[in-house]
């Protein structure tokens, strides 16, 4: 039995899954190259013109690359070709609104319904979009429907729950956050919700929902992130140091880890392991203006003048808006 606190179990429980996910992680193939992928669509367009499905997966592949043009393209063919495509729909309705056209992307989800007026995904993913843009009332009737059609839904009480947290009604927000757990505890948005809600209200029940959380899904990035800064706001240096470490051992190149890590050292005046952190953070992610930053903070702290105008001047190079940059370059020259 465990007799430490519960999120350091919890801690010692990530550790166990680590050997596999790493050993899974190695055994995938490398993905093909992007233009590769696209090349092989041509083609096979080219032979198949009137195939609806390949101009939704060729349109897949031009979402994956932030090219919502090309993509929008394909996926309004494919849908001429085959408006009975569900999944065209809604893949389109995330490229019109990648490309800032929000109106095209409610239409298209607003007759994806008319098409589809019993799929729950249908009512849900307008719902979501109307709350995007903040159409209230529009996203209640969604979900009204789509949990009329499935009313132990997961989604829909998640959707319902960020729709209340969003119109200031926290405690309902919960309460449908709490049942979306309850349907699918490995909805991690779910439980961090009501970690945050909670902490809010100052209310020390908080942890409990961060720790559930993690006992379902003791591998999820996005909740031990938000676990580690948890911690961090409650003080707990250490908890939070060794969740961002497990984090570390999941994805060794997150350098937002090693950024906040070096913020904990900072407050703890460990200057040099803070640098160390800092140093971490702009190897796995080179353009981290931030991060040289308080690279250049934690020299002049150290009272190293040169190396911290150095950095300084690196972030200005990154951020030229920096007043922080601005400040401390006119403070040291």
């Amino acid at each position: 039995m465990c007799h430490l606190p519960t999120y350091i179990c919890i801690l010692s429980l990530i550790s166990l899954n680590l050997i596999a996910c790493l050993s899974e992680k190695n055994e995938k193939e490398p993905d093909a190259p992007e233009s590769t992928v696209i090349a092989q669509f041509d083609h096979l367009i080219s032979l198949h013109p009137e195939s609806a499905e390949l101009y939704l997966q060729r349109g897949q592949e031009y979402f994956a690359m932030s090219m919502y043009v090309e993509a929008i393209r394909d996926l309004e063919k494919a849908v001429e070709l085959d408006p009975m495509l569900f999944e065209t729909w809604q893949t389109l309705a995330d490229a019109y609104l990648q490309n800032i056209q929000s109106r095209k992307a409610i239409e298209t989800l607003e007759e994806s319904v008319e098409i589809y007026p019993d799929s729950v995904h249908a009512h849900l993913k307008l719902a979501e979009f109307q709350l995007i843009l903040k159409q209230y009332d529009q996203a209640m009737q969604s979900l009204k429907r789509a949990q009329e059609l499935d009313p132990g839904n997961a989604d829909a009480h998640f959707v319902r729950g960020m729709l209340l947290k969003e119109v200031g009604d926290t405690s309902r927000a919960i309460h449908q956050f709490q049942l979306a757990t309850r349907e699918n505890p490995q909805l991690s948005d779910a439980w961090i919700n009501i970690g945050q809600l909670l902490e809010a209200a100052k209310d020390p029940e908080a942890i409990r929902y961060f720790e559930a959380g993690l006992l379902v899904a003791p591998t999820n990035k996005v909740l031990l992130r938000a676990m580690a800064q948890y911690l961090a706001r409650q003080g707990d240096f250490m908890g939070a140091k060794a969740t961002y470490r497990a984090l570390l051992a999941l994805d060794p190149d997150d350098s937002d880890a090693y950024y906040d890590l070096g913020l904990l050292y900072m407050e703890e005046d460990s200057l040099r392991v803070a640098h160390q952190h800092f140093n971490f953070a702009i190897k796995t992610d080179p353009q981290f203006a931030r991060a040289y930053f308080y690279l250049g903070f934690t020299k002049e702290q150290m009272l190293d003048t040169s190396e911290a105008l150095f950095y300084y001047r690196q972030t200005k190079k990154l951020n030229p808006e920096s007043r922080d940059a601005t400040e401390a370059i006119a403070r040291l020259e």
